[in-house]
C-alpha cells in the first residue's frame, strides 16, 4: 500500500491517497512505515489547505527524514514547510525550509 500511496501522490491522485491513507492507518506497521504514514498525511493535508495539519503531521516525520535521509523526501517536506510558513506569515522560518532545499539540491 505504501509503494501506492507513492504512486498516487506523484500522480496527484489526492482522492486515492486519502484512501489508501485510511487503510494504511488500521494495518499493522514498522516504524519506517509510520513515519511515511506521517508524511502522507502531511501531503494531503496541504492539498486540502490545511495548513495547520499539514504543519504538525510533517512535523512528525521530519527528524526521521533527516537522520534517514531520502532527499525527494526532504525536499517536499521542507517545501511543505515553508508553503505552512507563508500562511502563518512566518517569513524568516519560511525563508529558512527554502535555503534547506537548495542545500540538499548542492548536496545531492
Amino acid at each position: 500500500m505504501l509503494y501506492q500511496a507513492d504512486i498516487a501522490l506523484l500522480g496527484k491522485q489526492f482522492e486515492h491517497l486519502s484512501s489508501l491513507i485510511q487503510k494504511l492507518e488500521l494495518a499493522p506497521k514498522t516504524n519506517d512505515q509510520s513515519y511515511a504514514l506521517y508524511f502522507y498525511k502531511a501531503q494531503a493535508a496541504l492539498q486540502k489547505e490545511d495548513y495547520q495539519t499539514a504543519q504538525n503531521q510533517a512535523e512528525l516525520c521530519l527528524d526521521y527524514f533527516e537522520h534517514n535521509p531520502i532527499v525527494e523526501r526532504l525536499v517536499a517536506l521542507y517545501e511543505l514547510l515553508g508553503i505552512c510558513a507563508e500562511q502563518k506569515r512566518q517569513y524568516k522560518k519560511s525563508s529558512d525550509m527554502y535555503k534547506k532545499i537548495v542545500q540538499l539540491l548542492k548536496e545531492s
